[in-house]
């Protein structure tokens, strides 16, 4: 009888060793969705690397599902971890606790499951990406109402997007 992995072990195999550790370049993520449930619903992920970095941006996030905050998450977070160099340390600051369970907690075994879940196609791309990494991602929860400026400003980011 096959042993069952544990949620660590599926994730370590899913995304593999860190083979380097550097100081942390940070980066705040937000997903928002207007009209979501709507026709018109347009959701945009925006990444935010500081206030003078050309590596700033809010772009819509794509099908076949429809836009929700929630996918708009993940679409920021597969931004920031495609724009980041994958030999340096990254740490993704988010209001989003779904994408910090998703890329933390839930992707080793919606990986096994051929990613049959909510926003499967965007969780897959963003798996492999990290997958690609030399260096550590790690995922910080800023509070909902949290006094911080990159978070106010990457949030400014997605709703004028």
């Amino acid at each position: 009888m096959a042993s069952r992995q544990s949620p660590a072990e599926m994730l370590r195999q899913l995304y593999g060793p860190v083979l380097i550790e550097t100081n942390s370049a940070q980066v705040y993520i937000h997903g928002s969705c207007k009209g979501a449930g709507s026709n018109g619903a347009r959701g945009v992920g925006a990444v935010f690397w500081g206030e003078t970095s050309n590596s700033n941006c809010a772009l819509g996030v794509p099908g076949p599902e429809p836009p929700t905050n929630n996918r708009a998450a993940i679409y920021a977070a597969l931004l920031a971890v495609k724009s980041s160099n994958p030999n340096q340390s990254l740490m993704i600051f988010t209001r989003s606790e779904y994408i910090i369970r998703h890329a933390c907690y839930w992707a080793g075994k919606n990986s096994q499951t051929g990613w049959a879940c909510s926003n499967g196609d965007l969780l897959k791309d963003l798996a492999l990406l990290l997958a690609q990494r030399r260096a550590p991602t790690r995922f910080v929860r800023v509070e909902h109402g949290a006094k911080n400026s990159r978070a106010d400003a990457v949030m400014r980011l997605a709703q004028a997007g």
